[in-house]
């Protein structure tokens, strides 16, 4: 019989802050690269409203690139570590 190896904190059920935010940071900028490529080549009815959210810049230039990926690091950062907060905040509710 097989048996699973698990390894547990001793009184720890937090998760942590900078990974999450961290996480968050870098599905933000992939699905903004993504979306970007998309508006590079030509295919801008599906990308141009999520490019818009992070730049006012021409959705298919360079500047819309860098401006876009760092406001979308910044945004993910924020929402990745508002998750994390609010889930050990919220952690009570567990019942355990």
């Amino acid at each position: 019989m097989a048996t699973l190896a698990t390894e547990t904190r001793a009184g720890s059920d937090k998760v942590g802050i900078i990974r999450f935010a961290l996480t968050g940071a870098l599905a933000s900028i992939t699905v903004f690269a993504i979306c970007w490529l998309g508006a590079a080549l030509g295919i801008k009815l599906v990308t141009h409203m999520y490019i818009g959210l992070f730049t006012d810049a021409e959705m298919s230039s360079g500047l819309a690139l860098l401006q876009g990926a760092c406001l979308a690091f910044l945004s993910g950062l924020v929402g990745g570590g508002l998750i994390a907060f609010f889930y050990n905040l919220l952690g009570w509710s567990d019942g355990r």
